[in-house]
């Protein structure tokens, strides 16, 4: 290994580390802060809400993402081809997401204000999994600190405006729908990062491409699968033995 190597697994590792430390404290003071000034029903249906999307969300995502850092650090100059063909396929499998969801909602006859709030932080996590697919082209071009950058960004924002809406009493469903705007912000970033230094968006879509794209990412995606039902899936048995 030479010495450029190493410093460049180091600086990665730097950037990567410091951003997982940073997010996860904003995220503690955010989940805290919401913990103490919702009422105890509407932190449960966040907490419900957000427990289900994490869920649903690995099968619109099937391990695409992991994938892709591996397939495009083998050939970069395929990066706009992997990154348009996988946008296209999350797109298809965010509406089968949806349809789970809604059957999920229905046949465990929720209330009408629980569904609000799983489809607003349904929409949140929809919007994430395409900001993991711009993560996906930072690190396999290594330029992490473009994935730390937003990824602290995305918490400072979330943070400050979370704490915000809570504190001024706009409700769970204000609340929820900071997730949305902030990922909306964070997605439009990383396309600007994405645009200029890493892809070219070129509206095609090749089907056969895909189905492998999709076939390869398959065995990540089982494993995502699994480990996402069990650390969620407390949350989501607890809304109906326990209830809010």
């Amino acid at each position: 290994m030479t010495m450029g190597t190493a410093r460049r697994i180091y600086k990665n590792t730097l950037y990567l580390g410091t951003a997982e430390i940073v997010s996860k404290l904003l995220q503690f003071v955010i989940m805290l802060y919401a913990a103490r000034l919702l009422s105890k029903g509407h932190f449960g249906k966040f907490n419900f809400a957000l427990s289900l999307s994490l869920i649903a969300i690995v099968f619109a995502d099937l391990g695409i993402n992991s994938f892709l850092i591996r397939e495009i650090s083998r050939d970069r100059k395929l990066a706009s081809k992997y990154f348009m063909n996988a946008f296209f396929v999350k797109i298809a499998l965010a509406f089968i997401t949806y349809f789970l969801i809604a059957a999920v909602l229905n046949i465990f006859n929720y209330p009408p204000d629980t569904k609000q709030i799983v489809y607003i932080i349904w929409i949140f996590a929809i919007l994430s999994t395409f900001t993991e697919l711009f993560y996906s082209v930072f690190r396999a071009f290594e330029m992490m600190q473009y994935d730390a950058f937003l990824k602290i960004f995305r918490m400072v924002l979330l943070t400050a405006t979370g704490i915000y809406v809570l504190f001024s009493g706009y409700g769970i469903v204000a609340f929820s729908y900071t997730f949305v705007f902030v990922e909306l912000a964070v997605v439009f970033v990383a396309l600007l990062l994405a645009l200029k230094k890493f892809i070219a968006i070129k509206p095609f879509f090749d089907f056969d491409f895909a189905s492998s794209l999709l076939r390869g990412a398959l065995p990540f995606g089982l494993a995502l699968v699994f480990g996402s039902i069990y650390f969620y899936i407390g949350s989501v048995m607890l809304s109906k033995i326990r209830g809010d």
